[in-house]
């Protein structure tokens, strides 16, 4: 026999011989093994038990604990004036992502007529209070020729600059007209 032959018959016997040690004699558990297995289930799986939910969610339908500040203001995008100065700000822009809860906003590549240039504005953010740290603005300029060869290059700081400041003039109006509601 060739030696390579001999090799895949040793692995193959110590193959065979070690996983036989997995099985029982009997082919039967122990009951210790079984009350063991039931446990590892048990503790798998989500507890069933409607009311033990409820408690947990304080008899609601959905828990607003988290939406809650200690002035019992709700989060809302509606109540948050960073979002909906964003929204007014890129008002006639389409967007491609707007997820309050990411915390994020994402136009789709715009152009003005008869221009080779697309923009897309990119908006996270960071706090709901309206102050300069709350926003990240990230912008994208794509230029493509007429092949239809696009290049992306990052817009200037300066461009970001104007988006945010048209933000925080939207945010700064919705903010007034919120404290003159609240006061009425």
């Amino acid at each position: 026999m060739s030696i390579n032959i001999r090799i895949f018959l040793i692995i193959l016997i110590t193959l065979g011989l070690n996983s036989c040690a997995y099985f029982k004699k009997d082919g039967k558990e122990s009951k210790d093994e079984n009350q063991e297995k039931e446990k590892l289930i048990k503790k798998s799986r989500p507890n069933p038990d409607l009311g033990e939910r409820q408690k947990k969610y304080e008899g609601t339908l959905f828990n607003t604990s988290r939406l809650k500040k200690n002035n019992n203001n709700f989060d809302f995008s509606t109540s948050n004036p960073l979002w909906r100065a964003t929204l007014s700000s890129l008002e006639g822009v389409p967007l491609q992502t707007v997820s309050y809860s990411g915390g994020v906003i994402v136009t789709d590549w715009w152009t003005k007529k008869g221009s080779k240039e697309s923009i897309k504005i990119q908006v996270n953010f960071t706090s709901n209070e309206v102050k300069a740290s709350s926003i990240k603005i990230s912008s994208f300029k794509k230029i493509c020729d007429d092949s239809n060869i696009c290049k992306i290059a990052s817009l200037p700081q300066s461009f970001n600059s104007k988006v945010k400041d048209s933000i925080f003039d939207q945010a700064k109006t919705i903010k007034i007209e919120q404290e003159e509601n609240k006061n009425k």
